[in-house]
């Protein structure tokens, strides 16, 4: 999908990815020339999810967490909301 978009391989940085084995649906979270993109892979669809780096502490303090943010900081916001 980057190589069709014309991104190299060697300029992004996977952060984490995760299966949803049940519903076949991958996840991959990179970063690339410092925006995150979220990436969901289904049998029918691709969706993304983009946003820049430096906003991630604000998208996590109205609790809409990525899936790089640590678990103690989602369970703490959990705890406080």
């Amino acid at each position: 999908m980057l190589k069709a978009e014309g991104v190299a391989k060697e300029d992004c940085t996977i952060i984490r990815q995760n299966v949803w084995k049940e519903m076949q649906i991958r996840y991959v979270l990179l970063l690339y020339k410092g925006v995150k993109h979220l990436v969901s892979l289904g049998d029918t669809y691709i969706r993304v999810f983009s946003y820049p780096k430096v906003q991630q502490p604000y998208w996590e303090s109205q609790g809409q967490f990525m899936m790089d943010t640590p678990k103690e900081f989602v369970d703490k916001w959990h705890e406080a909301h």
